[in-house]
């Protein structure tokens, strides 16, 4: 079998499971236009979005939290 190669060909180096983001946008964007059967696949809400989402929601309850903690001082 001989030695690791150190030039050329190395598939060992990039592997789709370690980066999981471009399957992710393969699903979200490539995968409804090339779908045969006609139907709509709606796209997935992107991580960046939810985070959004909840940053805000949490930012609203620490905002509330903070007028309680300081009515009550």
């Amino acid at each position: 079998m001989g030695p690791r190669p150190t030039l050329g060909h190395m598939p060992d180096t990039y592997s789709l499971l370690s980066d999981p983001e471009p399957i992710q946008e393969c699903e979200a964007y490539l995968m409804p236009r090339l779908d045969l059967s006609g139907e709509t696949i709606k796209p997935q809400v992107s991580t960046q979005e939810e985070l959004g989402r909840e940053n805000a929601k949490l930012k609203g309850q620490l905002l509330r939290l903070t007028k309680l903690i300081t009515q009550r001082a």
